[in-house]
């Protein structure tokens, strides 16, 4: 492998990149495919005589799923937390957005009034460590060569970057607990009466220059298309929208997002649970990535598989201001 390329595989994200592009056919750049070239010769020989002595495959994955890469900037996420990441042995602290609750009497000049307090509360991170454990066959390194190390880096690298969403999505609909922000609906679908309510409060709470997003599984997010809030605003794009994916972009002026209702993740979870259609106004709170991502390595030429191991992935999530979430729960 020339220096060159070696350097280009250092660079952060490109491993991801070329891989992606390996596993789904996409466009190859030339680095690209002298990458491929350079990794499936290896490859093999790793298949062909269970020696990895720098444990080389670990090193791939961990470029792969470092946290710069995992957390890489993702618009909804950026939409809804603040992102930060901190030292292994580090911690970190944040502030209950206060409410305002002074209250002003009517008085005599000179006389005294009831005092009011403000209510600073601290907030602890929820921390989440993620971990992953895989094997290689070795017939599949010599029979796939670097499509088998594509797939690896790819699956690796989605795996996590999934479960950190699912987390992340998870603690946003866990905050919300009662009225107003609770919004019950009694049939299997946001009706208009729910998804009013829902629009309704994301306008309220929203403060000037804040971004609104609704999100939730393909199924709701068309449902509300077909309300009338939605039909009423329809834009050329919005138009375009619905003829081609049956759902529009926006309800009541809040933008929707949808999401498979059909894909899970490997362990069977949907990435957005069902029965639950969520509304964020501007920023909810902080997603921190703490420390670095291990990779572990171990060759097995008895079971004649490599022994992948990946842990140290450690995020934590401060929700600080819940009342800026609220949500739409659906009849069983």
């Amino acid at each position: 492998m020339n220096l060159e390329l070696s350097t280009k595989m250092q660079e952060n994200g490109f491993l991801v990149d070329w891989a992606e592009a390996v596993q789904y056919n996409l466009d190859m750049t030339d680095d690209f495919k002298d990458t491929s070239e350079a990794l499936d010769g290896w490859a093999r020989k790793i298949g062909e005589k269970g020696v990895d002595k720098d444990n080389e495959i670990a090193e791939l994955v961990r470029r792969a799923i470092t946290n710069d890469v995992v957390a890489a900037p993702d618009e909804l996420i950026s939409m809804m937390f603040d992102e930060s990441s901190i030292g292994e042995f580090d911690d970190v602290y944040g502030i209950v957005e206060p409410k305002n609750t002074i209250k002003v009497y009517e008085s005599i000049k000179g006389g005294n009034v009831d005092a009011s307090y403000i209510d600073f509360t601290r907030a602890q991170p929820e921390w989440k460590e993620l971990q992953a454990e895989t094997f290689i066959k070795y017939v599949d390194l010599r029979r796939g060569g670097f499509k088998t190390v594509a797939n690896l880096i790819t699956f690796m690298k989605e795996a996590f970057a999934q479960k950190r969403w699912s987390v992340l999505f998870n603690r946003a609909v866990a905050a919300v607990t009662a009225a107003p922000n609770l919004i019950s609906e009694s049939t299997a679908a946001p009706t208009a009466t729910s998804a009013d309510a829902l629009a309704l409060y994301l306008m309220d709470i929203a403060e000037p220059g804040e971004n609104t997003v609704i999100l939730g599984q393909n199924k709701y997010i068309m449902a509300m298309s077909k309300l009338p809030s939605a039909a009423n605003i329809q834009s050329n794009e919005a138009k375009e929208a619905w003829r081609r994916y049956g759902t529009i972009g926006y309800y009541a002026g809040q933008e929707m997002r949808g999401f498979s209702g059909v894909r899970r993740m490997a362990d069977g979870n949907l990435v957005i649970p069902n029965q639950v259609v969520l509304g964020v106004a501007g920023k909810i709170g902080s997603a921190i990535t703490r420390g670095e991502t291990l990779v572990y390595e171990t060759m097995d030429n008895n079971a004649e598989h490599v022994h992948i191991k990946a842990n140290g992935f450690s995020f934590g999530t401060m929700i600080t201001k819940p009342e800026k979430i609220a949500k739409i729960v659906m009849a069983q």
